[in-house]
């Protein structure tokens, strides 16, 4: 299970894959321009602290 919401929902792997099929499979290269284009135009957003994340996968 994988949840994309801070643990607030979960959804299955298989799930997960139908809902980003298109980003899993699109060209590398073609993605990094296009995220080199948005960051120059696009404020940072603060990364959560290391220590509220959690990858216990039994949680």
């Amino acid at each position: 299970m994988i949840s994309e919401d801070d643990q607030t929902s979960w959804i299955s792997l298989t799930n997960f894959q139908r809902k980003h099929h298109e980003i899993m499979s699109a060209n590398f290269n073609e993605l990094l321009t296009e995220s080199i284009e948005i960051g120059k135009i696009t404020d940072p957003v603060d990364e959560p602290d290391f220590d509220k994340l959690s990858y216990d996968i039994y949680e």
